[in-house]
């Protein structure tokens, strides 16, 4: 009663305003207003991150995984007097594909990550925009190995072939783990399928988590790793790839060297040979070619070059996000011998 507009049971005599239950209305004025200015700031930051691009936001929900690879470099050449090669180092290209980018049918999640990435976060509330980026992914992959059919000279039906086999490789790895985690798991089970007492199953229903009714999917390494598909391309076609990654996403070139002996086995006893020689550097294992025999084993420390290391940072579907040079790679010098080619090879001919 004491929160009527008018009430006979306050005193006639104490001043209008002067007691709280004679305003309800500013009451509930300061009360409306405690409740709502905290929500103003809330729904503020709510709506500006809504509206920003969600990159600023890609480390915490995308985490990424960053590793260093070896960058091959060129030995140095062996000469003859008169400057004819004698032994070079000979760059080999090959065309590496993402798993994921050759893969029949498409992964769902892997598929839902590209669409969305397509898209700022307003977008991704239209289901036309999402259902356009969708087609526009599935058609990028139907053309891939036809352009670097078309780019690398080769047929398509080969390259075909060949992702075909990866795919088959890593099914046949998926589904290797998957029976082996099939077979562990019903002795997981037993235990708690026999009897036990009222107090040992309280006691686990509080300290045990809960067991999902629904497995993950298995997901192995080799599902997010690139795949050599071709190898020995040309320099251009390695060259377009590498400067339009746009055109052929999911591929990288890798380079490696080959040591290449012009004349054969004309002065092998001086020339020599090299070898493959495994050396671990930290987490970085290396396969450095060192020589064996011959001017490569005597003057091997000025032949061969220092490599380079590249650091590399992939997302969680292990596409390569960016790459950076640590250390660029030093070529090795040539060298240069007082041996004459052509009395070299009338000798060996009159020995023979």
């Amino acid at each position: 009663m004491l929160n009527r507009p008018t009430t006979d049971l306050l005193s006639r005599s104490e001043p209008r305003g002067s007691r709280w239950d004679r305003q309800p209305g500013v009451r509930l004025t300061l009360l409306g207003l405690a409740m709502v200015l905290p929500l103003i700031p809330i729904g503020w930051r709510t709506a500006s991150i809504m509206n920003q691009d969600g990159d600023k936001w890609a480390p915490r929900s995308s985490p990424v995984t960053v590793t260093t690879q070896p960058i091959p470099t060129h030995g140095g050449r062996i000469l003859t007097d008169d400057g004819t090669v004698l032994a070079h180092d000979q760059q080999r290209f090959s065309v590496l594909v993402h798993y994921r980018w050759i893969e029949t049918p498409p992964d769902p999640s892997w598929l839902r990550g590209q669409v969305l990435s397509r898209l700022k976060p307003r977008e991704r509330r239209d289901a036309t925009r999402v259902a356009s980026a969708r087609q526009s992914v599935l058609l990028r992959r139907k053309n891939l190995l036809q352009d670097l059919a078309t780019l690398c000279r080769v047929d398509k039906i080969q390259l075909a072939e060949a992702a075909g086999t990866v795919q088959h490789r890593v099914e046949r790895i998926v589904k290797t783990v998957e029976q082996n985690r099939n077979t562990a798991a019903p002795g997981s089970r037993s235990t708690s399928g026999s009897p036990t007492s009222l107090v040992q199953t309280i006691k686990r229903a509080l300290t045990s988590p809960p067991r999902r009714e629904e497995r993950e999917p298995v997901v192995v390494t080799e599902e997010l790793e690139y795949h050599r598909l071709l190898q020995d391309v040309s320099l251009e076609a390695a060259g377009t790839i590498q400067e339009h990654p746009e055109r052929f996403p999911g591929v990288v070139v890798r380079v490696s060297t080959r040591r290449v002996y012009t004349h054969g086995s004309l002065a092998a006893h001086v020339v020599g040979n090299r070898r493959q020689q495994p050396r671990d550097r930290g987490i970085v294992p290396e396969r450095e070619w060192v020589g064996a025999s011959g001017v490569e084993k005597s003057y091997d420390p000025v032949l061969r070059g220092q490599p380079g290391l590249r650091r590399i940072v992939t997302n969680r579907h292990g596409e390569v996000v960016s790459t950076r040079i640590l250390r660029p790679p030093r070529r090795g010098r040539d060298i240069q011998l007082t041996l004459s080619l052509p009395l070299q090879r009338r000798a060996e001919t009159l020995l023979d």
